[in-house]
């Protein structure tokens, strides 16, 4: 029997899956590798994704079928003027319960940060809901996410060391720490590329991030400027919207979504990359030199990620400064190091293991083995 009662063999096991998608791909990707690892394990298995925000590239790249929400940040927009807010929510609300009856999912999955009006719907029905959690910043405060929706989740997935021991401690037994949860092991599936630079700043979206982007290309013209010969792929991610900031210049590929990124990374001479959560775990399982340039976030403590990966990664460096001189002059240093060795021995089954609980937890598994913080 699940959670919920109803009888696991009397239909193939449902998951809703619930992620923002406004500024970063971090929430989508985690909650879409463990989706993949649960159809792979179960090909019957109904799985939905209700996305707050736009661009979908990611779901559809590894077929996933979706609906769609605007995020509460659209909904204050002009296009909503007509819709005073009151009306929105009881639309949001009967929306989200129709949703519910109709596809009577097992339990519904959110990451780090819920949709409220999903998750006050699944409750009142009572739905099993399960949260999948990286570590905020600190001093990000967990009170936020409210004692009653901590007090109502069956499960969750901690996807970074340090999440549980920060976790209430009445809510610490219904934790288990899965590791960093990535769409499996990338292959190399072409040529290595020495001389190219590919630039990725995960999902492009968050405010600045063409700054980035700017240093890095920067940076890119002064090494030609001195005879480098070096390509650039530019990735600027699905949901990047400063396009009339971004300077760009001759011989540059730009892509807004790559969806063959892992295999773009794993051949590249160098990688230049911002230190979110996806992008680390990514480059944490490649032989591939990388540069990090940590962004400013409210939640995400990049710059802390970006030094503890430099500490224990060869071949990953960290640039804090602003200039791209300096910049240029660690492309150039890296672009001649030889690439470090295969990393053999990183973790790379986050993903396998919270499909694997997550099918114990609708009665469609009977055994699992998580690791220990």
């Amino acid at each position: 029997m699940s959670e919920n009662g109803s009888a696991a063999t009397s239909r193939p096991p449902c998951f809703l899956f619930q992620s923002p998608n406004t500024v970063g791909l971090g929430h989508l990707n985690r909650l879409a590798a463990i989706a993949c690892a649960i159809r792979d394990r179960e090909p019957a298995a109904k799985i939905l994704f209700l996305v707050e925000g736009d661009s979908h590239l990611l779901l559809d790249a590894v077929r996933l079928p979706y609906v769609t929400v605007p995020h509460s940040s659209q909904r204050g927009s002009e296009s909503w003027a007509a819709w005073p807010h009151e009306e929105q929510q009881v639309y949001f609300a009967e929306a989200a319960n129709r949703l519910l009856a109709w596809l009577r999912p097992d339990v519904v999955i959110f990451d780090t940060i819920p949709y409220w009006t999903l998750s006050k719907a699944a409750i009142a029905v009572n739905i099993p809901i399960v949260l999948c959690l990286r570590k905020f910043k600190a001093g990000g405060d967990w009170a936020s996410l409210g004692a009653s929706f901590l007090s109502k989740l069956s499960l969750i997935l901690a996807a970074e060391a340090g999440v549980i021991e920060i976790m209430p401690k009445d809510i610490q037994p219904r934790c288990a720490y899965v590791g960093d949860i990535v769409r499996g092991r990338a292959e190399t599936s072409g040529p290595l590329q020495p001389r190219t630079v590919v630039i990725t700043g995960g999902g492009g979206g968050y405010p600045g991030t063409v700054d980035f982007y700017n240093l890095a290309l920067a940076a890119i013209s002064r090494l030609r400027g001195d005879g480098e010969d070096v390509a650039v792929k530019l990735v600027t991610g699905p949901l990047f919207k400063e396009w009339d900031r971004l300077a760009l210049m001759p011989d540059v590929t730009v892509l807004p979504f790559d969806p063959a990124l892992r295999q773009s990374l794993l051949t590249a001479g160098v990688v230049i990359c911002q230190a979110g959560y996806n992008t680390i775990a990514e480059l944490k399982r490649m032989p591939v030199k990388a540069i990090c340039i940590p962004g400013e976030r409210n939640l995400d403590d990049q710059v802390s990620r970006a030094v503890m990966t430099s500490t224990a990664l060869p071949g990953f460096q960290v640039y804090l400064g602003g200039s791209a001189a300096g910049l240029a002059q660690q492309i150039r240093v890296a672009l001649a190091e030889p690439r470090p060795d295969a990393r053999a021995d990183t973790d790379d089954r986050g993903a396998e293991r919270a499909a694997e609980l997550l099918l114990k937890h609708v009665g469609a598994a009977s055994t699992v083995s998580v690791q220990s913080a």
